[in-house]
């Protein structure tokens, strides 16, 4: 492991167990968002990536602490649950092998289902995950310039780290930057998924919540991918019909019905039309 990644997991680790518990969930996020995948400890067929050890710190804390959610168990905790059971038994008909099969999807079940129940003990008030969302937006903000010197250089300054390539990917002619991230989607994707988030307590924080704006959408026009900028569409989109339910149930269930009819109209299931939108040349909606 590389000295640097040592001293920020031992920082992350010591803070998640000793700060204010609203503010829990930050050293988690600068450990997954500026330490990359290829620092961690190897144990034989286990990876446990630097993020992965600090949601196990994240669940020492909560143990040792005595932690739990507010109120009793809402749809969306048994959705994670029954999520989590689905996705193992699937695992069991798929090739059991590196990056496929119970092992992996062990991993990848244990990131999610943790991620979500210690935000969910962590933050139990709405000004708790608000003050969370601000802090990752500022968070961002020194991605967002990592992101741009990639664009202007070619080179990911995160590569010091392993995991990610030293030299900044091309297509067409596109540099598509990573920044800590394993690969330009995936960047992109943090910067889409997290504008909703910004703009939506906007009003309450102009200031920082602009500059966070501002990295999201850096950061999704560093990664020169299709996808980030459509999910961000989709995000702003889903904003806006917010306010009014009556119109959002006429598109969900419109959305339902167009779906059906595709089904039966065309030759290939209706979500391949995903891989055909494409407004980034050297980019396609895969």
């Amino acid at each position: 492991m590389n000295p640097i990644a040592i001293i920020l997991f031992l920082v992350c680790g010591w803070a998640t167990l000793s700060v204010e518990r609203r503010w829990a969930p930050l050293p988690l996020l600068i450990g997954c968002c500026y330490i990359t995948m290829g620092e961690g400890i190897v144990l034989g067929p286990i990876h446990l990536p630097i993020y992965r050890m600090l949601l196990l710190v994240g669940m020492v804390r909560v143990i040792i602490r005595g932690e739990t959610f507010v109120g009793s168990w809402n749809v969306v905790d048994k959705m994670i649950v029954v999520w989590a059971a689905w996705t193992f038994q699937a695992s069991l008909f798929h090739l059991w092998e590196p990056g496929s099969g119970p092992l992996f999807i062990s991993g990848v079940v244990l990131n999610l289902t943790l991620n979500y129940f210690l935000i969910r003990i962590w933050c139990s008030e709405p000004n708790d995950l608000a003050c969370i969302v601000r802090a990752f937006g500022i968070l961002l903000l020194p991605i967002a310039f990592e992101m741009l010197f990639e664009k202007a250089t070619s080179h990911n300054l995160f590569s010091i780290f392993g995991g990610v390539p030293a030299i900044t990917a091309m297509r067409e002619g596109r540099l598509r930057a990573q920044g800590p991230f394993r690969h330009p989607i995936l960047a992109g994707t943090v910067g889409a998924a997290c504008l909703p988030m910004f703009l939506g307590i906007w009003r309450q924080h102009r200031q920082s919540m602009t500059l966070a704006i501002a990295a999201s959408v850096t950061i999704v026009i560093a990664s020169a991918s299709s996808g980030p900028l459509f999910a961000a569409a989709a995000g702003v989109g889903a904003l806006c019909i917010w306010r009014t339910p009556k119109l959002a149930l006429i598109l969900r269930r419109g959305a339902v019905l167009l779906y059906l009819i595709l089904m039966m109209t065309m030759k290939q299931p209706p979500y391949y039309l995903l891989g055909r939108l494409n407004v980034i040349d050297g980019s396609t909606g895969w």
